[in-house]
């Protein structure tokens, strides 16, 4: 577990910055991208992480996309809603950030260790921006803060297009052990018998044999098993690791 996040927790231990900053290799920052990162740090204290858009670059051009103000929440359901590709509006409160655009406070920030996956784990910013709020700070997100993202081949199981089984249990695993504890159950009950695209239930899959979805039919059974095995973890406490390189939970 711990050879998972050991890059990125190198990186976290050996940092001696006030904020740390996430991004991808596949990911351009404008000049002025720090500046105004430190500007929302700055305009409150319990402001623990920020984060903005990234614009999706395919060939050279941005790809179209409809803009939406809902953006990174979690429903009543637990289903997460990502959508910072997207996001339009003011900055407001969100309950999680997106790796490729996210800055956090380095003496707040702490790396989940439950997390499965080779390389970069799937949703690895819900759990940390789970353990932020819990301990009642804000993450910020500004449409207006871009990057520009050219979405590049992943390393490993966990590709774009076609991802391993694999990779998808283990993404739901992630998801469902990444949410409140409060959320789990819904959460579970929503992957089972609704879903959505990337972990599909029983409805979403009739949809999806109804238009010949075939991809999205063939995550049925790995979503439900990543799920379920992480909701059978909900009542062991997650574990994370902070820039001391200290263990501790939520």
């Amino acid at each position: 577990e711990f050879r998972r996040v050991l890059f990125r927790s190198e990186g976290l231990r050996h940092s001696r910055a006030d904020i740390v900053a996430f991004s991808d290799d596949d990911a351009e920052l404008s000049p002025e991208h720090t500046s105004r990162l430190q500007r929302h740090f700055a305009s409150s204290s319990d402001v623990a992480g920020v984060g903005g858009r990234d614009v999706l670059i395919d060939q050279g051009r941005e790809r179209p996309t409809r803009r939406t103000a809902d953006v990174g929440r979690i429903t009543w359901w637990g289903r997460v809603i990502g959508n910072h590709h997207r996001g339009s509006g003011e900055p407001r409160d969100v309950v999680a950030l997106k790796g490729v655009n996210a800055a956090y406070r380095r003496e707040l920030l702490a790396l989940p260790l439950d997390l499965r996956g080779s390389g970069a784990q799937p949703h690895f910013e819900v759990a940390v921006g789970t353990r932020l709020r819990g301990r009642g700070y804000r993450l910020i997100y500004d449409p207006s803060l871009e990057v520009r993202h050219h979405p590049a081949a992943r390393q490993g199981d966990d590709q774009r297009t076609r991802p391993s089984r694999h990779a998808i249990r283990d993404s739901a695993f992630n998801l469902e052990r990444a949410v409140p504890r409060r959320y789990m159950t819904r959460r579970l009950l929503y992957v089972i018998t609704v879903g959505d695209t990337t972990a599909p239930g029983l409805l979403r899959a009739v949809v999806a044999l109804l238009r010949g979805e075939r991809g999205v039919v063939s995550r049925l059974g790995p979503s439900w098993t990543g799920t379920v095995s992480a909701w059978r973890q909900r009542q062991r406490e997650p574990r994370f690791l902070d820039h001391h390189g200290h263990e501790s939970g939520l």
